[in-house]
């Protein structure tokens, strides 16, 4: 359901009254990674500042974690 999954989030970035938390990019970064969809797991990190939500160290090492998942580390 990665479909639908991109439609909420986009909808999460229009929307101004709502401001995600940064556990949320982490388990959706985490679900790309099962899926083998790591563009899309960096993308999505990449945009976080977008939804008005900043990187920490937790969303690095789930970035991290989805890649090692993925094999994008050679």
């Amino acid at each position: 359901m990665f479909h639908e999954l991109d439609l909420v989030l986009l909808q999460l970035k229009s929307d101004t009254i709502i401001v995600p938390t940064e556990n949320l990019f982490c388990n959706v970064i985490n679900y790309f990674g099962r899926g083998r969809l790591a563009t899309r797991a960096l993308h999505l990190f990449d945009e976080m500042p977008q939804y008005r939500c900043q990187h920490t160290v937790k969303s690095v090492n789930s970035l991290l974690n989805a890649l090692l998942k993925c094999g994008a580390f050679d």
